[in-house]
């Protein structure tokens, strides 16, 4: 799987107040997440214009979600008709390739480690079917965040349409979510940053994503409790293909000065250092019957 970064763009978005206290930043335009390699440009600090929103107070404290183990009994390097794989190519955003070996299940967990030597994603495939209604959910212990490391601990993605919405902790700066479509062929998204300056490392949490097909709706939750929600009605753009979910870590490219505005610059690993995320359980349940979140 490839990326995308482009400039951020200078027009601010008018988004609705959820409620609450704490801040977010808004940034229209600026692509953020996981997708095709459309264009790696230079963004400049300065072209960034944050918007400060209040935003729901949560709990993120919790101790995840009741949800089955993630079942990767028949994946095996690029064998894509099993339910999930793991990647074994080079990732354009980043100078560490992902490597099949370094996702690695054990004791009804899934251990994603990032090192020098490789980077961990792991995504559904041809055996998961592409859902557009219904609710993803990753019960996630996050990895201690550092500077110019992507933490994606849930993502979904249609490879045909390039249709994304994503969870990515961008180094130490927060919990970026952000939505991407292709109207006519031309790429739209916006990011929106969550709980800026708020230190997630170590956290277990519970991280969903509930598609509202009839309402068109995108819901994003943390421990059971909707933290930002995308709405067709009050957008330009909207995701429109079914999707399947990843999950991913990887280090931006420190010679991409756009990625370093992002997500901070990637000091490297010394010998032996090394970043680990635990997917405790995941679950995919229906619109039929997707109620809240497990907490």
């Amino acid at each position: 799987m490839k990326r995308h970064v482009a400039a951020w763009a200078l027009s601010i978005a008018a988004i609705a107040a959820v409620g609450g206290a704490a801040a977010m930043t808004v940034w229209p335009n600026a692509t953020t997440g996981p997708g095709f390699l459309e264009g790696l440009t230079a963004a400049a600090a300065g072209d960034r214009i944050p918007v400060q929103l209040p935003q729901a107070i949560i709990n993120t404290d919790g101790k995840g979600c009741n949800l089955p183990a993630l079942d990767v009994s028949d994946m095996s390097k690029f064998n894509y008709k099993a339910r999930w794989h793991a990647s074994e190519w080079a990732n354009a955003g980043s100078t560490i390739a992902w490597k099949y070996d370094h996702v690695q299940p054990s004791g009804g967990q899934i251990f994603l480690r990032l090192d020098a030597d490789g980077a961990p994603q792991l995504q559904a495939v041809d055996g998961t079917a592409a859902q557009d209604d219904g609710l993803w959910e990753a019960d996630v212990t996050l990895p201690e965040l550092r500077e110019g490391v992507i933490v994606a601990p849930l993502w979904i993605y249609d490879r045909d349409t390039k249709d994304e919405v994503d969870f990515e902790f961008a180094g130490r700066r927060g919990l970026d979510v952000s939505m991407h479509a292709w109207p006519g062929g031309q790429h739209r998204t916006t990011t929106i940053r969550l709980f800026a300056g708020s230190d997630f490392s170590h956290k277990r949490m519970c991280f969903g994503i509930r598609a509202k097909r009839a309402a068109g709706q995108v819901e994003m939750l943390i421990n059971g409790a909707v933290v930002y929600t995308w709405d067709r009605s009050r957008m330009d753009f909207y995701i429109s293909h079914p999707m399947r979910p990843f999950i991913e870590m990887w280090s931006v490219d420190p010679a991409s000065p756009g990625m370093v505005t992002w997500a901070g610059r990637f000091q490297g690993f010394s010998a032996g250092e090394h970043m680990t995320m635990i997917v405790n359980g995941y679950r995919f349940t229906p619109a039929s019957s997707a109620g809240p979140a497990a907490r």
